[in-house]
């Protein structure tokens, strides 16, 4: 397994992962909602301005990670980078990937000057198993998200 950069993946190939990562969600119960169509203009875009990586085991994309920089409300010159997927594929969980993407992903931010990382993970989809990897990866609970359709 390797960590490259998105710019050395074929959209379809991202997209191929993603609708693997929203298949496993509908099976837990949760409901994304993607376009596709407007997830490769995402992903072109993501390329272009926004940090992420990928996890490649013998030609195949198996993971992603990509967040999206911010200045801090309070304090514009402190970075922080929200995360908004971290994913591997479910038969190369538990073989090191997954770490060696998000401690890539942290080297790649520190080196443009992010000062904080927020991840995430669903309530619903092996909280516990999330809780305790990223107290063990030094991470802090920060805030409980909630979510409501509205229209």
């Amino acid at each position: 397994m390797r960590v490259i950069k998105p710019e050395n993946v074929h959209c379809k190939d991202f997209i191929k992962l993603i609708k693997r990562f929203e298949q496993e969600g509908i099976d837990e119960g949760i409901q994304f909602g993607f376009n596709y169509d407007d997830l490769e203009k995402t992903y072109y875009g993501w390329i272009q301005s926004q940090p992420g990586l990928m996890l490649e085991h013998n030609g195949e994309i198996i993971g992603c990670i990509a967040g999206i920089v911010v200045p801090f409300l309070a304090n514009y010159s402190t970075l922080y980078c929200l995360e908004h997927i971290w994913y591997v594929v479910p038969e190369y969980r538990d073989k090191g990937g997954g770490i060696r993407l998000l401690r890539t992903f942290e080297k790649v931010l520190k080196e443009m000057g992010v000062k904080k990382l927020i991840m995430a993970h669903s309530l619903t989809f092996k909280a516990r198993y999330f809780r305790r990897l990223y107290k063990r990866l030094g991470y802090k609970p920060l805030e409980a998200q909630y979510i409501k359709d509205i229209l």
